[in-house]
C-alpha cells in the first residue's frame, strides 16, 4: 500500500512538473491566438508569473517536506547565495539596479526552481512519458505559429523555436530508442515549422541533437552494420548539404521566411550585428581583464552601444554568447576557473552518457537534449540568466552524478552477491 501511495504521489508530482515546464508554450499560444483575433494579450507576463508562482507552491507541497529537511534548506541557501550575487553585482555596477528585481525573479523561476524540481525526479522514465500528453499541445502551437507568423515582428517566432525544443527533442530521442515513429514525426513537425516560422538559432540545437542521435544509433549496432550506416549517413549528409540552397530557394518561394532566405543565400551563419557586441566585450575585457563587473553588467555595455539610456529597467540586449557574457561579468580571474570546471563536468558527463547510454535510456535522452538545448541557445541567442535551458543542463549534470553513484552501488552489490 505504501509503495502504491508513493507511486501515485510521484505521478501527481510529474504531471504538475510537466505543466510547470510547459507554461511558456501555453501562454505563447494564447498570445498568438489573440493576435489572430486582432487583439493583444496585455497581461501575459503577469498571468504567466502568477501561474508559475502557484505551481511552485503546489509542487513544494507535493514534496511534503518538513521545514528542517536538508534539501529544502539547500534550496533556501541557493536562493540566498544567488540574491547575494545579484546585490554584490549591483554594488559593482549600480546602473543595473532597475533590472535587479525582475531578472532575479526570472532567474529563480526559470532556472533555480527548474533545477530543484527536476532533481527531485525518482523515475525519469515516468516523468518523460508524462510529457507525451503535451505532444498535441506542441502540434497546436505549430499550427498557430504558422497562421500568425506574418503578423509577428520580423515574421518569425523565436519563442516557438526554443519553447518547443525540449519536448520535441525528448520525443526524437525516445522515438529512436523505443522505435516509436509518432514521436519522431512530432520532432519533424516542429523542425519544419521552425524552418518556416521560427528562428535560425534553434537549428544549432537541432544539429547538435542530430549528431547525438546518430552517435547513439551507430554505437548500438554491430561492426558490419556500423560501417554501412556510417557510409550511408556520410553520403546522405553530403548530398543534403549540397542541396540545401536549392531546397531552401524552392521552399522560400512558397513559404517566405528569414531562415529559408538565409539558407538559400548561404548566410545562415552570419552574425547579424552580433560581431559588434563581441568586439566591444572583448575590448573591454582586455582593458581590465580581472575586474568583477557583476551579473547583468553586459546589458549596460550593450545599451551604450545601441544608444539606449542605461537607467532603463527594460534593457533586453545582452552579449548573445555565454562565454563572453560570463567572462565579462566575472572577469578572467573568477570566470576562467569557473568555466573550466563547468566545461569539464559537461564533457565528462557527456562521454559517460554516450558510453553508458543503455544504462538508463531516459536519463540519456534527457541529458543529451538538455546539453544540445543549452549549448545551441546560449552560444548565440540567449542569456544564461533568463533561459530555462540553463536549468535543464545543470539539473542534467546533477542527475548524471547521482546515476553514476547508483551505478557504482549496483556493481558493488552484484559483486558482493556473486562472492557470497
Amino acid at each position: 500500500m505504501h509503495i502504491k501511495t508513493s507511486i501515485s504521489k510521484d505521478r501527481v508530482y510529474y504531471s504538475l512538473l510537466c505543466l510547470y515546464i510547459n507554461i511558456l508554450p501555453i501562454m505563447d499560444i494564447v498570445a498568438d491566438v489573440c493576435i489572430l483575433m486582432g487583439k493583444t494579450f496585455v497581461y501575459k507576463s503577469q498571468i504567466q508569473n502568477a501561474l508559475c508562482g502557484i505551481l511552485i507552491i503546489v509542487l513544494l507541497i507535493c514534496l511534503n517536506w518538513t521545514i528542517a529537511d536538508t534539501k529544502l534548506m539547500k534550496l533556501g541557501a541557493g536562493l540566498c547565495i544567488c540574491l547575494a550575487l545579484f546585490l554584490v553585482s549591483c554594488a559593482c555596477t549600480p546602473e543595473i539596479k532597475p533590472m535587479i528585481v525582475h531578472t532575479y525573479l526570472t532567474f529563480v523561476v526559470l532556472i533555480i526552481f527548474t533545477v530543484f524540481f527536476i532533481c527531485q525526479i525518482k523515475d525519469m522514465g515516468m516523468f518523460l512519458n508524462k510529457l507525451e500528453k503535451y505532444y498535441l499541445l506542441i502540434v497546436i502551437y505549430s499550427i498557430v505559429v504558422m497562421l500568425v507568423k506574418n503578423e509577428l515582428p520580423h515574421g518569425y517566432s523565436m519563442n516557438y523555436s526554443y519553447n518547443t525544443f525540449f519536448i520535441s527533442g525528448i520525443a526524437l530521442m525516445l522515438g529512436i530508442r523505443l522505435r516509436k515513429p509518432t514521436r519522431i514525426l512530432l520532432f519533424m513537425v516542429v523542425f519544419i515549422t521552425n524552418v518556416i516560422a521560427g528562428a535560425r538559432g534553434a537549428l544549432l540545437c537541432d544539429f547538435i541533437l542530430f549528431l547525438f542521435a546518430l552517435t547513439i544509433i551507430i554505437k548500438n549496432t554491430d561492426d558490419l552494420r556500423k560501417i554501412v550506416r556510417i557510409v550511408v549517413m556520410t553520403v546522405s549528409a553530403m548530398i543534403v548539404y549540397l542541396l540545401i540552397p536549392n531546397i531552401a530557394r524552392y521552399l522560400y518561394e512558397k513559404y517566405p521566411s528569414r531562415t529559408l532566405s538565409l539558407l538559400a543565400k548561404g548566410n545562415i551563419a552570419v552574425l547579424s550585428g552580433r560581431e559588434i557586441y563581441y568586439d566591444s566585450i572583448i575590448e573591454t575585457i582586455i582593458r581590465d581583464p580581472l575586474k568583477f563587473r557583476g551579473v547583468l553588467a553586459d546589458r549596460i555595455l550593450m545599451a551604450k552601444i545601441d544608444g539606449i539610456p542605461v537607467n532603463s529597467s527594460n534593457l533586453t540586449t545582452y552579449a548573445h554568447n555565454f562565454f563572453l557574457e560570463f567572462l565579462f561579468q566575472f572577469g578572467l580571474f573568477l570566470g576562467i576557473p569557473l568555466l573550466c570546471i563547468l566545461l569539464f563536468e559537461m564533457l565528462k558527463n557527456l562521454i559517460w552518457i554516450i558510453k553508458n547510454n543503455n544504462y538508463d535510456i531516459y536519463l540519456s535522452a534527457y541529458f543529451l537534449v538538455a546539453f544540445a538545448y543549452a549549448v545551441g541557445q546560449l552560444m548565440f541567442s540567449g542569456s544564461y540568466l533568463i533561459c530555462s535551458s540553463t536549468g535543464y543542463l545543470i539539473a542534467g549534470l546533477v542527475l548524471c552524478r547521482r546515476a553514476k553513484r547508483t551505478m557504482i552501488i549496483d556493481v558493488k552489490s552484484l559483486v558482493d552477491f556473486l562472492e557470497t
